[in-house]
């Protein structure tokens, strides 16, 4: 009978067995003979049907122990420790020997000897998945000490996981985060590198050395790149890290174990080693600076010929030339022939290599390779795609592909920290050079943008297809993807695949690089280490993890094509995997669904060893030495009183609608069918601590409140007292409101409200947006009022007597009538008071006839006419007096000008802000960065109004015109306006949604958060534009909080929400806030916030937020500078300063007005019976109302340093 020796199975381990358990009766339990180690051979008939090779028949285990005795043997495996696993006995699959111990008698051992599965598997075949899971667990319950394999059992007892049984050496499961964070460091062995032209490079780059770069870099940046550059120097196989852990059993064998097919084996499979990975270094820290130096260093090393295409014979029509032969092997075995033979180094001894330069162009390196072709047309039959064999040419090229708000950042630390390199930018449009040149190239950087446009979906576009066979003929050194955790959104095939990965597959390159500082959303740096916060603020659900993990196995598998992760079915169809159907290797079976189902560490094992070997970074705690500091605090603002009364109308209508719809029913505010019109309040009560005057009008707020005293005065429904109060103070504020007259100008006219002094020649009347008592001194006005009023007075600042003239000739009154008119069209001409209704003939009333009326305006125009006439010629005198006398800049502002000044806005948040960027703009570029676009146009027409140059980035504009501004704000070559030099535009306005990845904003030094960011991964990376490496001053960073306001909550929560928590309210928008149960309750709660006590309701100037320092309105511009020099007629084309304003206001608040002609047309009262159902629906009337309120949304066009243009809303318009 065929026999395999106990020597081919796998001392595995021990499984103890007391008396009681055993089966064994009392006798032969005692039997002196049981203390020697006697094995268990079970017969077919017990085991079953043992699956044996019928062909070869049964097997016996040649052992040198006894059998044991059959009484003994039977009582062993009927116990309970050993009947589960008959059929592995009995198969052959497993062996095992039984002694009781002389130490301890009442104890018995049982060794167990498991067979590996590539050993004997003809004789006995591994692939019945039911003895696969017997034998997994079996394989759980062994004990591994090496004393327990010696018959000590006292030993401490070993589980596979490698721990001792009882102790988890770190408590809690590591989370992801963890994991990440304590990823090691980046250690570069030089020694490990054979080829001796990269050994030599990466010695340079750690000694810092790099000829061609223009910038020292810190030795955390010269690992890095040491590593990177190792990374893709080596391609010797490494094992298959499916077996991270490597086990040995008791007689010196070493095997592993796959945890998901439950395989066991002795020789693992080996894998080429990835060639790239991702370098996830901190926000800040010089990545882009790391790819420079790691390209600079290595660009006269060429790409080399892949392994599969290596030893094909070069075939040439005639016999070549000793030295052109000599060229061509130079040329296609991958050595920097470039710096030997003095292509670019002067370092050559003074010898020409003229004449081996030129045979080596003659001869470039390449090679052959089958490309499919495949048919125009697809078809339901396809037949076999034809092939042909395509030359690839070997470049020293790096292709780099990049978000098209970086591009101008690339071309800026190009220029900055290299010199010596040949770059092709495709930023723009495309177009590929011939392959003669394009492999000549040393960077070729591609927006990624131009990139997706290579893949052309129906192969109609011959130019497309052109410019990408082009680039598939050239292979090229590595490829770097900046902003790479975007291909984490990508998959492996079906419809998900995205066109930069379908471009990519046609594509031959060496080593690839995704460059990323957060490769998952979950996966961040944490500023103080690891240590001590983790378990408590730094916890994320199993959800949020496995989403992130997915994230990076994507990356894995289809950027990458890191094996066994990117294997397919194909792949692998020779290689032996037992088990049906287990040859495509998942990410998911070996990552994802053991780290969701993991208890405790040591099994994730796995898991660190892939994240190892694709990540390049350095813990966070290794770098904050080397970036600048940052001071961080909140700001808390006492609102002023039209902040407040803003506020309070928010929660007067929540409260109306609460208490009248009873809460219940789609009535209700927070009725789960009003979940999207809940979030449009959100957005509105965001907006309003900022200042919310533009919602609420006068007629709507009294129609609210006479339907809540009609509610109370019925009593059809019952309420509690506690409901009852909040009602009438509902309504006794409501009553306040109504008689507001700021309120109801900053509602009519959509604008905040401010106070100017000294306003010139006592014209304040013509240009005051708040009745009578707004126009006497100082006058309420709105900035695009102050910004007309500038353009009018600019060209007379230094012309006293001109201007003496043109008001008393009535000038200045008329264009203040006639600015305001276009602000809000329904202002009549001749009214006085702003806050008087147009007029209106009515003959039946005794109105005047219609002739006489048309005569009189007749009149009143062509007098009009006359006085512009007269104005018009005393312009032009005044400009020839101008010249004849030579007044120049050197002119004081005239006196009636020079006094008149701003001194309070509306909103608490304005005033601060203007006030911090008055007193620091003149040293420090400012950052504010905005969540609502409205919000962005108030502050940026004021900081227009006080001459401050700024410039915005924001979702509407082009990516092209954002890197505009982007490089003249951070251009440190620019005359700054202050001690700091620098840039002219000291101002930034960024919308938060804009300012996430990349963006390189360093000559920033101020932060402002206009309000609090929910998610601090959000802010962070918001502090990350300026929080740079190469930053040269201490990063201050303040968060606006508005007293009273969702602010305060949302401050409060952003301190006590976990990760998780912080996720699932992820981008701050309204729907996703309103997932957090703190901040839901607080609004469903609101409360009548009390009115400061000592303000006069009838005093606008004690409803305003007062300026620290009053701010002087006229003054002399310097020559405004735009964005883009090269660019100036453009930019004049697009001019954004306050004459075009005016259409686009005037446009503005004629929709605003239209959309304000709603009027409630309520039928007649019904029945008693069906009051209280009317009630309800005016409650829900009331939401409609409100949330059908039209917003405008504000968009920065092209152009001009201030955001001016605006669109309404199309759809909000709609609603209602």
């Amino acid at each position: 009978m065929p026999s395999i020796d106990v020597d081919r199975f796998l001392a595995a381990g021990c499984i103890t067995i007391n008396e009681a358990e055993s089966g064994i009766c009392s006798e032969l339990w005692s039997a002196p003979l049981l203390q020697k180690w006697h094995s268990i051979k079970v017969s077919d008939s017990i085991a079953g049907n043992p699956t044996y090779d019928p062909s070869v028949g049964p097997v016996v285990i040649a052992d040198s122990n006894p059998p044991l005795h059959s009484m003994v043997q039977n009582g062993l495996l009927e116990s309970p420790a050993l009947s589960p696993f008959l059929s592995l006995l009995g198969s052959k699959w497993v062996h095992m020997t039984f002694r009781i111990t002389p130490e301890n008698p009442t104890i018995g051992i049982l060794r167990v000897y498991i067979l590996p599965d590539d050993v004997e598997n003809r004789r006995f075949p591994r692939f019945d998945a039911r003895l696969q899971q017997l034998r997994a667990k079996l394989f759980q319950l062994l004990d591994r000490s090496s004393g327990t394999w010696d018959g000590n059992i006292k030993s401490q007892k070993v589980k596979s996981n490698g721990h001792e049984d009882g102790k988890n050496t770190s408590g809690n499961p590591q989370s992801l985060l963890q994991m990440f964070n304590t990823l090691p460091a980046p250690e570069p062995q030089p020694s490990e590198v054979n080829d001796p032209d990269r050994r030599k490079s990466m010695c340079n780059l750690l000694e810092n050395k790099v000829r061609g770069l223009k910038t020292i870099m810190y030795p955390f940046q010269c690992r890095s790149a040491a590593l990177m550059l190792q990374r893709e120097s080596q391609t010797e196989p490494v094992p298959d890290p499916r077996l991270p852990k490597r086990y040995v059993d008791h007689l010196g064998t070493t095997y592993y174990v796959d945890p998901v097919v439950k395989t066991i084996i002795i020789d693992p499979a080996y894998y080429d080693s990835v060639c790239g990975g991702v370098l996830a270094e901190e926000m800040g820290s010089g990545k882009t600076l790391i790819c420079l130096a790691l390209i600079l260093e290595t660009k006269n090393i060429p790409a080399t010929v892949p392994e599969l295409y290596r030893g094909a014979p070069i075939v040439r029509p005639k016999i070549g030339s000793l030295m052109d032969m000599a060229a061509a092997v130079i040329s296609r075995s991958g050595v920097a022939w470039k710096e030997n033979f003095g292509f670019d180094s002067p370092d050559t001894e003074g010898i020409q290599y003229n004449a081996i330069l030129k045979a080596i162009q003659r001869n470039p390196g390449w090679y052959g390779k089958e490309a499919v072709i495949h048919p125009g047309r697809r078809t339901r039959r396809r037949e076999t795609a034809e092939t042909q064999n395509q030359q690839i040419y070997l470049s020293h090229a790096s292709l780099i592909i990049v978000p098209p708000n970086l591009v101008t950042h690339w071309e800026q630390e190009i220029n900055k920290h290299t010199s010596g390199l040949r770059v092709l930018f495709q930023t723009k449009t495309l177009s590929v050079p011939p392959v003669e040149d394009l492999k000549e190239f040393d960077i070729v950087l591609f927006s990624r943008a131009v990139f997706d446009r290579l893949y052309d979906k129906r192969g109609t576009n011959l130019h497309v297809s052109s410019q990408l066979a082009t680039l598939a003929k050239v292979h090229f050194k590595r490829c770097i993807i900046d902003e790479g955790h975007v291909l984490g959104a990508s998959s492996q095939g079906g419809a998900k695949m995205t066109n930069l990965q379908r471009v990519m597959d046609c594509l031959q390159i060496d080593a690839k690089w995704v460059v990323t500082g957060t490769p998952s959303v979950g996966l961040y740096g944490l500023e103080n280490g690891v240590q001590g916060s983790l378990e408590q603020s730094h916890q994320v659900s199993t959800d949020i993890e496995v989403r992130d993990l997915r994230k990076i196995g994507v990356m894995a598998a289809v950027f990458l094509k890191a094996r066994p992760w990117a294997n397919t079915l194909s792949d692998t169809r020779g290689e032996w995997k037992p088990g049906k159907g287990r040859n495509h290797v998942l990410w998911d079976d070996y990552i994802v669904k053991p780290w969701s189902s993991r208890t405790a560490d040591g099994q994730d094992d796995c898991l660190k060893a892939a994240l190892g070997s694709l990540i390049v970074r350095h813990p966070k705690l290794d770098i904050v030495p080397f970036l600048p500091s940052v001071t961080e605090r909140t700001v808390y603002l006492d609102g002023s009183y039209q902040d407040i009364l803003a506020l309070n109308l928010f929660s007067m209508h929540i409260i109306f609608n609460a208490v009248q719809s009873e809460r219940k029913d789609q009535d209700y505010f927070f009725h789960k069918s009003q979940r999207t019109e809940l979030g449009r309040l959100v957005n509105n009560l965001r907006q309003a601590s900022f200042f919310g005057g533009q919602f609420w009008p006068k007629e709507q707020i009294l129609t609210a409140i006479r339907r809540a005293e009609e509610f109370l005065d019925e009593g059809e429904v019952e309420i509690s007292a506690e409901d009852d109060e909040l009602l009438r103070k509902g309504i006794e504020f409501g009553w306040i409101a109504v008689k507001n007259e700021m309120k109801d100008s900053a509602y009519r006219f959509v604008q905040v409200p401010v106070y100017v002094e000294n306003f010139p020649y006592g014209a304040g009347e013509h240009w005051s947006v708040a009745g009578s008592r707004g126009g006497k001194d100082p006058v309420c006005t709105v900035a695009p009022l102050l910004l007309r009023l500038q353009d009018c007075m600019r060209r007379y600042l230094q012309d006293p007597k001109t201007l003496d003239d043109l008001a008393e000739k009535g000038f200045i009154s008329e264009q203040g009538d006639q600015a305001r008119s276009k602000l809000y069209p329904l202002l009549a001409t001749n009214s006085k008071n702003p806050n008087d209704p147009p007029h209106h003939s009515n003959n039946s009333n005794g109105g005047e006839d219609e002739d006489f009326t048309m005569k009189r305006e007749r009149i009143r125009l062509e007098k009009q006419k006359s006085n512009r006439r007269t104005i018009k010629s005393m312009m032009q005198a005044a400009q020839i007096t101008k010249e004849n006398e030579g007044l120049g800049s050197e002119a004081p502002v005239a006196a009636p000008l020079a006094k008149t000044r701003l001194i309070s806005t509306a909103s608490a948040k304005l005033s601060y802000l203007i006030d911090q960027i008055i007193q620091h703009q003149a040293s420090e570029q400012i950052l504010i960065f905005y969540e609502n676009d409205n919000v962005a146009y108030y502050l940026a027409e004021t900081l227009e109004v006080l001459g401050i140059q700024h410039l915005i980035y924001a979702k509407g504009i082009t990516t092209e015109r954002r890197n505009r501004y982007l490089a003249a704000f951070t251009d440190a070559s620019g005359s700054g306006s202050g001690s700091g030099g620098g840039s002219k535009f000291r101002v930034m306005l960024m919308d938060i949604s804009q300012a996430a990845f990349g963006l390189d904003m360093k000559t920033a030094s101020r932060i402002y958060f206009i309000n609090p960011i929910l998610n601090p991964q959000q802010g962070a990376q918001a502090i990350g534009r300026a929080r740079r490496i190469s930053q040269q001053k201490p990063v201050t960073v303040e968060t606006l909080v508005l007293r009273g306001s969702m602010d305060e909550v949302i401050a409060r929560r952003r301190e006590e929400m976990s990760p998780a928590e912080q996720r699932k309210c992820k981008s701050g928008r309204s729907v996703h806030i309103l997932d957090d149960k703190p901040i839901y309750d607080w609004i469903r709660n609101a409360k009548i916030l009390p009115l400061p006590k000592d303000v006069n309701c009838e005093d606008g100037q004690a409803q305003m937020a007062k300026l620290a320092e009053p701010q002087n309105i006229f003054f002399l511009r310097e020559h405004e500078l735009a964005p883009n020099q090269v660019d100036k007629d453009d930019w004049e084309n697009e001019d954004m300063g306050s004459l075009a304003l005016k259409d686009d206001v005037r446009e503005f608040a004629n929709s605003m007005r239209r959309k304000r002609k709603y009027q409630d047309n309520e039928e007649e009262e019904s029945s008693a019976s069906s009051k209280r159902s009317r009630h309800k629906w005016m409650a829900l009337v009331e939401v409609a109302s409100f949330f059908g309120r039209a917003r405008r949304v504000v968009q920065a066009v092209e152009g001009g340093p201030s955001l001016a243009m605006h669109a309404m809303n199309e759809q909000e318009d709609e609603q209602w």
